[in-house]
């Protein structure tokens, strides 16, 4: 079951699934081959796909909702190598968390064996897709108080205890370095890029 499909075209969401179905496909038969098919029920449903994935990572796998997560812009701008190499890779993750589920490391020579065994072939753990349209410069929000040697800025934490202090009456809270005067009067928030 996509989501975004309203973003993402239809052609590209139906070959990211038909590739899900012959990767569950190839793994029924390889396990069926070495028959353990009945071992494991979970191979009998077919993983959720979605395209929720934000920021630099170009997909993830999570074994508890038996979904794969990829990035929708990574998609959009390198269709073909996410289809064969990142939504690939994070069905091994999938079949590793299965079979190895106490595994100590995600890409450590469980995840190699897997793929291996399934593809025949071993997948990178880093990608090198272009990340200026997935990142979002991070916001900083600062705080302005106003005390006796003119406005400070103080961090989310500072602002927050100092808004305690002030809702609780108590006199303890941040002190301005220069002044020594307590900070209580708040002017509102600057934003930094």
């Amino acid at each position: 079951m996509a989501t975004y499909k309203d973003t993402i075209p239809v052609e590209i969401i139906d070959r990211c699934e038909k590739k899900i179905q012959w990767c569950m496909e190839t793994l029924r038969r390889k396990l069926e081959e070495r028959h353990l098919l009945h071992k494991y029920a979970r191979f009998n449903v077919m993983p959720n796909l979605i395209f929720k994935k934000r920021g630099g990572c170009a997909g993830t796998a999570d074994v508890i909702k038996w979904e794969i997560n990829l990035n929708k812009v990574y998609l959009l701008e390198n269709t073909e190598h996410m289809i064969e190499d990142t939504l690939l890779h994070e069905f091994v993750h999938l079949v590793q968390f299965v079979l190895y589920p106490y595994a100590k490391r995600q890409h450590g020579p469980e995840f190699k064996k897997v793929s291996k065994w399934l593809f025949g072939r071993e997948f990178s753990t880093y990608h090198t897709y272009n990340t200026s349209n997935a990142r979002k410069p991070r916001r900083k929000v600062r705080y302005v108080y106003q005390c006796q040697c003119g406005p400070v800025l103080l961090t989310k934490r500072q602002h927050d205890v100092t808004q305690t202090c002030i809702e609780k009456g108590s006199g303890a809270g941040y002190i301005c370095g220069k002044c020594g005067d307590i900070f209580r009067e708040y002017v509102g928030e600057k934003e930094f890029y």
